[in-house]
């Protein structure tokens, strides 16, 4: 079942990737590592330790922190995949 994981994690960030910009991609991308743990938890039945389990809250919370930051940022400030200046 890992090699099906790796696959939707890839693909994930390869569709990712292509179509948005890249500060939004980077925020992504520092979520798909615990969804695919948590994804796991609830699929496979894996067992996380609690020092597990506070990595994937820190770093669910990395990306929901620089979500809000760009939020925040003036649009103009957004770099966009193959933009020039």
């Amino acid at each position: 079942m890992k090699p099906t994981l790796d696959a939707v994690q890839h693909a994930f960030f390869e569709a990712m990737a292509e179509n948005l910009p890249t500060t939004e991609a980077s925020v992504l991308a520092q979520g798909e590592t615990p969804a695919v743990i948590i994804g796991a938890y609830f699929m496979l039945g894996e067992q996380l330790t609690f020092v597990q389990w506070t990595g994937v809250f820190i770093s669910l919370f990395g990306a929901w922190y620089l979500s809000r930051w760009l939020a925040k940022k003036p649009e103009s400030t957004n770099q966009t995949k193959g933009a020039t200046s």
